[in-house]
């Protein structure tokens, strides 16, 4: 459309995944130029206006109005007055239940404690981790994730198992995840609200549609939802499988 196709966006989302991909390729190729342009009007020499572009340096959004004239968006910083920001409402009374996929940790578990301060609702956080256990007493004072791998290593050997560095790693990381999980369920319930954590892996339709229900009938109809639920698995493009691309974006998307 030459203008960025704002009136596309809502029905055509997918057009600003590719800009973004080739985004993230230019900042990974620096040496390299991406172009994602829009036209109005295609060219008459298509071949020879994306010669010139490829030559030209600048944003890698581009855009051609009818007139010809030329368009990049890029990203300038400014600093927005605290003030100035309307202060939204939200549209949720005490005890309505809130669904928090993927909310009993990072930033979407700030979200919902966030929201918890402005909302007495009650917040149920569905995770893929497991429900926390009662920790060991030995483990409870150690804050140090370096000394709790080390502490966990002695334990196995004082049991007379083999230390293999990627079961402790797994415990250690169960232990870390579910302190955190108590943490955002404290946070919430310090905030006034109400909060239950269900382990539940929202990929899964069947488990999750169980979840769902399950939630309705014990605290009534779900009236919010923040869908923060993701898998985390960074590599440059040039190391991303295409199974590793999947399982990230059907996470999300699914």
């Amino acid at each position: 459309g030459g203008d960025f196709g704002p009136d596309l966006e809502p029905t055509q989302p997918w057009r600003g995944g590719l800009a973004g991909l080739l985004k993230v390729a230019s900042s990974e190729w620096p040496d390299v130029r991406f172009c994602c342009l829009n036209y109005a009007d295609q060219p008459p020499d298509l071949l020879t206006h994306l010669l010139q572009e490829f030559a030209t340096t600048g944003p890698v959004d581009v855009a051609y109005l009818p007139d010809g004239t030329r368009l990049g968006i890029q990203l300038v910083r400014h600093e927005v007055p605290a003030d100035s920001v309307p202060a939204a409402e939200a549209q949720l009374e005490a005890r309505d239940v809130v669904a928090v996929l993927g909310g009993a940790r990072g930033i979407t578990a700030a979200v919902a404690v966030a929201l918890a301060q402005k909302v007495r609702a009650h917040f149920v956080l569905l995770g893929r981790s497991p429900l926390p256990r009662v920790e060991d007493p030995e483990l409870q004072a150690i804050h140090d994730p370096i000394r709790l791998r080390k502490t966990l290593s002695e334990q196995c050997q004082r049991r007379g198992e083999q230390v293999v560095p990627r079961k402790i790693e797994s415990l250690a990381q169960q232990i870390l995840s579910g302190r955190e999980i108590q943490a955002t369920l404290a946070a919430i319930q310090g905030a006034g609200a109400t909060a239950e954590y269900l382990a539940c892996d929202v990929r899964s339709a069947l488990p999750f549609a169980q979840a769902l229900r399950g939630i309705q009938q014990r605290s009534g109809p779900i009236r919010a939802v923040i869908h923060g639920a993701g898998v985390i698995e960074d590599r440059l493009i040039v190391d991303k499988s295409a199974e590793s691309f999947d399982r990230v974006v059907e996470t999300k998307l699914n």
